[in-house]
Protein backbone atom coordinates (compact mmCIF):
# COMPACT_ATOMS: atom_id res chain seq x y z
CA UNK A 1 0.00 0.00 0.00
CA UNK A 2 2.65 2.37 0.86
CA UNK A 3 4.30 1.98 -2.55
CA UNK A 4 1.38 2.40 -4.16
CA UNK A 5 0.85 5.88 -2.03
CA UNK A 6 4.58 6.67 -2.91
CA UNK A 7 4.61 5.88 -6.51
CA UNK A 8 1.73 7.87 -7.43
CA UNK A 9 3.36 10.56 -4.67
CA UNK A 10 6.61 10.46 -6.90
CA UNK A 11 4.64 10.45 -10.62
CA UNK A 12 2.33 13.59 -9.04
CA UNK A 13 5.20 15.35 -8.41
CA UNK A 14 6.92 14.74 -11.62
CA UNK A 15 4.10 15.94 -12.92
CA UNK A 16 3.71 18.91 -10.84
CA UNK A 17 7.37 20.13 -11.76
CA UNK A 18 7.18 19.26 -15.23
CA UNK A 19 4.16 21.72 -16.01
CA UNK A 20 5.86 24.07 -13.61
CA UNK A 21 9.10 24.11 -15.83
CA UNK A 22 7.70 24.12 -18.50
CA UNK A 23 7.83 22.21 -21.88
CA UNK A 24 8.91 23.65 -24.88
CA UNK A 25 7.93 22.71 -28.89
CA UNK A 26 10.14 24.46 -31.44
CA UNK A 27 9.74 23.72 -35.17
CA UNK A 28 12.56 25.09 -37.57
CA UNK A 29 11.25 25.43 -41.42
CA UNK A 30 13.57 25.97 -43.43
CA UNK A 31 13.38 25.80 -47.71
CA UNK A 32 16.55 26.91 -48.99
CA UNK A 33 18.15 26.53 -52.69
CA UNK A 34 21.47 26.13 -52.13
CA UNK A 35 22.61 29.81 -53.69
CA UNK A 36 25.23 32.21 -52.48
CA UNK A 37 25.61 28.96 -49.59
CA UNK A 38 22.00 29.81 -48.13
CA UNK A 39 23.09 33.21 -47.15
CA UNK A 40 20.65 35.58 -47.55
CA UNK A 41 22.70 38.92 -47.52
CA UNK A 42 24.72 37.70 -50.37
CA UNK A 43 21.75 36.75 -52.01
CA UNK A 44 19.55 39.85 -51.77
CA UNK A 45 22.98 42.17 -52.72
CA UNK A 46 23.53 39.94 -56.24
CA UNK A 47 19.35 40.29 -56.52
CA UNK A 48 20.38 43.87 -56.61
CA UNK A 49 22.61 43.73 -59.57
CA UNK A 50 19.45 42.54 -61.85
CA UNK A 51 18.90 45.10 -64.43
CA UNK A 52 15.27 44.65 -66.23
CA UNK A 53 15.36 44.20 -69.60
CA UNK A 54 19.54 44.23 -69.76
CA UNK A 55 20.15 40.86 -67.33
CA UNK A 56 20.18 37.86 -69.43
CA UNK A 57 19.96 34.46 -68.15
CA UNK A 58 23.40 32.96 -68.21
CA UNK A 59 24.17 37.08 -66.39
CA UNK A 60 21.41 35.85 -63.74
CA UNK A 61 23.48 32.59 -63.65
CA UNK A 62 27.12 34.54 -63.54
CA UNK A 63 25.66 36.45 -60.67
CA UNK A 64 25.06 33.16 -58.63
CA UNK A 65 21.25 32.20 -59.40
CA UNK A 66 21.01 28.78 -60.17
CA UNK A 67 17.66 28.45 -61.75
CA UNK A 68 17.89 24.58 -61.50
CA UNK A 69 18.56 24.36 -58.51
CA UNK A 70 16.26 22.48 -55.72
CA UNK A 71 13.06 24.72 -54.18
CA UNK A 72 13.35 27.07 -57.62
CA UNK A 73 9.53 26.88 -59.37
CA UNK A 74 9.35 26.95 -63.38
CA UNK A 75 6.60 28.07 -65.09
CA UNK A 76 7.01 28.94 -68.81
CA UNK A 77 4.52 30.85 -71.42
CA UNK A 78 1.53 30.90 -70.49
CA UNK A 79 1.36 28.91 -67.12
CA UNK A 80 3.73 31.79 -66.07
CA UNK A 81 1.52 34.71 -67.12
CA UNK A 82 -1.36 32.70 -65.39
CA UNK A 83 0.90 32.54 -61.99
CA UNK A 84 0.90 36.32 -62.60
CA UNK A 85 -2.38 37.36 -63.29
CA UNK A 86 -3.88 34.87 -60.85
CA UNK A 87 -7.06 32.03 -61.94
CA UNK A 88 -9.62 35.21 -61.53
CA UNK A 89 -8.29 36.74 -65.04
CA UNK A 90 -8.89 33.53 -66.55
CA UNK A 91 -12.46 33.00 -66.11
CA UNK A 92 -13.18 32.94 -70.07
CA UNK A 93 -10.84 31.00 -71.38
CA UNK A 94 -11.89 31.20 -75.30
CA UNK A 95 -11.15 34.97 -75.36
CA UNK A 96 -7.59 34.36 -73.48
CA UNK A 97 -5.90 31.94 -75.75
CA UNK A 98 -5.39 34.19 -78.18
CA UNK A 99 -4.03 36.82 -75.68
CA UNK A 100 -2.19 34.19 -74.20
CA UNK A 101 -0.14 32.88 -77.14
CA UNK A 102 1.10 36.18 -77.02
CA UNK A 103 3.49 34.92 -73.95
CA UNK A 104 4.47 31.57 -75.40
CA UNK A 105 8.32 33.40 -75.42
CA UNK A 106 7.62 34.24 -71.65
CA UNK A 107 9.35 32.39 -68.39
CA UNK A 108 8.93 32.99 -64.49
CA UNK A 109 11.16 31.49 -61.59
CA UNK A 110 10.64 31.81 -57.98
CA UNK A 111 13.26 31.22 -55.93
CA UNK A 112 12.29 30.55 -52.17
CA UNK A 113 14.76 31.56 -49.25
CA UNK A 114 12.46 30.46 -45.81
CA UNK A 115 14.41 30.03 -42.37
CA UNK A 116 11.76 30.29 -39.47
CA UNK A 117 12.16 28.67 -35.71
CA UNK A 118 8.56 28.56 -34.26
CA UNK A 119 8.48 27.88 -30.03
CA UNK A 120 5.46 27.22 -28.06
CA UNK A 121 4.95 26.34 -24.81
CA UNK A 122 3.67 22.66 -24.65
CA UNK A 123 2.86 22.46 -20.50
CA UNK A 124 2.27 25.30 -18.45
CA UNK A 125 -0.16 26.40 -15.37
CA UNK A 126 -1.76 29.50 -16.82
CA UNK A 127 -0.22 31.41 -19.58
CA UNK A 128 1.09 29.65 -22.32
CA UNK A 129 4.13 31.58 -24.78
CA UNK A 130 4.58 31.36 -28.07
CA UNK A 131 7.15 32.95 -30.53
CA UNK A 132 8.04 33.16 -33.97
CA UNK A 133 11.27 34.33 -35.22
CA UNK A 134 12.98 34.30 -38.84
CA UNK A 135 13.15 35.16 -42.67
CA UNK A 136 10.89 34.51 -45.35
CA UNK A 137 11.80 35.81 -48.76
CA UNK A 138 10.77 35.14 -52.43
CA UNK A 139 12.27 36.29 -55.60
CA UNK A 140 10.34 36.44 -58.87
CA UNK A 141 12.40 36.75 -62.08
CA UNK A 142 10.45 36.49 -65.41
CA UNK A 143 12.47 36.53 -68.29
CA UNK A 144 11.06 37.10 -72.22
CA UNK A 145 12.96 35.49 -74.89
CA UNK A 146 16.23 34.59 -72.06
CA UNK A 147 16.24 38.63 -70.90
CA UNK A 148 14.92 39.93 -67.64
CA UNK A 149 11.73 42.10 -67.76
CA UNK A 150 10.65 41.57 -64.21
CA UNK A 151 12.39 41.14 -61.22
CA UNK A 152 10.53 41.90 -58.17
CA UNK A 153 10.61 40.37 -54.24
CA UNK A 154 9.12 40.16 -51.29
CA UNK A 155 10.91 39.84 -48.05
CA UNK A 156 9.35 39.52 -44.92
CA UNK A 157 11.29 39.55 -41.59
CA UNK A 158 9.07 37.83 -38.89
CA UNK A 159 9.72 38.69 -34.88
CA UNK A 160 6.53 37.86 -33.53
CA UNK A 161 5.35 37.06 -29.50
CA UNK A 162 2.13 35.90 -28.27
CA UNK A 163 1.00 34.61 -24.56
CA UNK A 164 -2.41 33.53 -23.62
CA UNK A 165 -3.77 33.51 -19.98
CA UNK A 166 -6.32 31.42 -18.29
CA UNK A 167 -6.21 30.15 -14.71
CA UNK A 168 -4.78 26.59 -14.49
CA UNK A 169 -5.73 26.20 -18.52
CA UNK A 170 -2.63 24.30 -19.04
CA UNK A 171 -3.25 22.45 -15.68
CA UNK A 172 -6.55 21.32 -17.33
CA UNK A 173 -5.76 20.41 -20.64
CA UNK A 174 -2.79 17.95 -19.56
CA UNK A 175 -5.65 16.59 -17.37
CA UNK A 176 -8.21 16.65 -20.75
CA UNK A 177 -5.58 14.79 -22.72
CA UNK A 178 -4.99 12.35 -20.05
CA UNK A 179 -8.67 11.54 -19.24
CA UNK A 180 -9.63 11.75 -23.13
CA UNK A 181 -11.75 14.87 -22.86
CA UNK A 182 -10.46 17.60 -25.23
CA UNK A 183 -12.59 20.46 -24.61
CA UNK A 184 -12.23 20.02 -20.64
CA UNK A 185 -9.71 23.89 -20.50
CA UNK A 186 -11.92 25.69 -22.97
Amino acid sequence: MNRIRNSLLITSLFAFLLLMLGCTAVNHQITKTGMFNDDLDAMMVAWGQIKRNETTIHELQELGFDLDASNVQYWGGQEAVRQILSDEAFRNPERLDAFLEMFSHYEMYDIPYIDMTSKKDRFYINKKNSERKGDEVKLSVVLKDGVVSYAGHRKVRVDEYGSDSAFAQGFLEVIGDFAGLKDLAK
